[in-house]
């Protein structure tokens, strides 16, 4: 594992209000790295040992960057993150935002979200991912979409052929087969064979 911090994974979900009006961002973000973080803590601290010899990890900031479909910054939020010891730490942030735009089928609006992750005043890492601004339900057995109910297509079994059979032709025999096709047969046919016998085929 390497010895400096980074974001190992960001995890996002959002939720509305009753009025679909505002909405809450919720992340989910890992921060990993090597053991004690690196050499110092802030400001060139050494990062000390904890309880039993552990070492921990010095602190640092999370700073999450929200910009709207348009690039404009809509929020940002600074989240100190105490040492602690260990190698790897899951920080939970909620972002409140007034009024996002909806992601819908018919209006796709992202957001761009940027975690970073910063120690001693400088960026250490940083991820950037898309969001969009939707929440799902099946309440009641009815899909909704920020609210609303979405038409579900239903599924129809495929229709069966028929056809109806009106018999041969007026002068000729025929008969018909399971896959529905027509075999006909023609006046007499006389068939000779080897010893001059004849035979007909009807």
């Amino acid at each position: 594992m390497p010895a400096a911090a980074y974001i190992d994974r960001v995890e996002t979900s959002t939720t509305f209000d009753a009025q679909f009006r505002d909405a809450d961002l919720n992340l989910r973000v890992l921060v990993s790295g090597g053991r004690g973080f690196g050499a110092g803590g802030r400001d060139g601290a050494p990062a000390g040992g904890g309880p039993g010899g552990a070492s921990t990890a010095p602190d640092y900031d999370l700073r999450a960057i929200l910009a709207g479909p348009d690039g404009k910054e809509v929020q940002r939020s600074v989240l100190n993150i105490p040492a602690h010891c260990g190698t790897a730490r899951d920080t939970l942030l909620t972002m409140h935002v007034n009024a996002p735009r909806h992601w819908t089928a018919e209006t796709p609006d992202l957001y761009r979200l940027t975690v970073e992750l910063v120690q001693g005043g400088a960026v250490a890492h940083a991820r950037t991912s898309a969001v969009g601004f939707r929440q799902i339900s099946t309440t009641g057995g009815v899909v909704r979409i920020n609210g609303q109910a979405v038409k579900t297509a239903r599924r129809m079994p495929p229709r069966r052929k028929t056809r109806t059979w009106a018999g041969p032709p007026s002068g000729k025999t025929g008969c018909k087969t399971d896959e529905g096709r027509e075999y006909q047969h023609g006046p007499d046919i006389p068939l000779s064979t080897g010893r001059g016998l004849h035979r007909t085929l009807r």
